[in-house]
């Protein structure tokens, strides 16, 4: 369920996530709690190269709670990093429910984040 995770490192490479989820629910509580379903996420860390990802969910539900809290489908989420390289995400979703709550809680499905 959860993401291609980097956190802390330096790292050049070619990553590819290829996630497929169905009728799947995740559930997250806690400061900086994740509930990700595919996807590729680096956090305090500096990454160079290419990253790929590509996520098909169906009926799924991602539910994450507190400070900093992620609810997702697929993407790619950089925090606090260096990148230099390319980046692509395709994200197919559907029938999909992603709720995020707190402070500087996010909920995304696809898509290229950086914060």
């Amino acid at each position: 369920m959860e993401a291609f995770t980097i956190e802390k490192s330096d790292v050049s490479a070619t990553v590819r996530t290829n996630t497929s989820a169905s009728q799947s629910i995740g559930i997250a509580a806690g400061d900086n709690a994740t509930s990700q379903f595919g996807g590729f996420k680096a956090k305090n860390s500096s990454v160079s190269g290419t990253i790929s990802d590509n996520t098909v969910a169906q009926q799924t539900i991602a539910i994450a709670a507190g400070e900093g809290a992620m609810a997702g489908v697929g993407g790619v989420s950089m925090t606090n990093t260096n990148f230099s390289g390319t980046a692509s995400s395709n994200t197919v979703a559907s029938q999909t429910i992603l709720i995020a709550a707190g402070k500087d809680a996010a909920a995304y499905a696809g898509g290229i984040h950086s914060k």
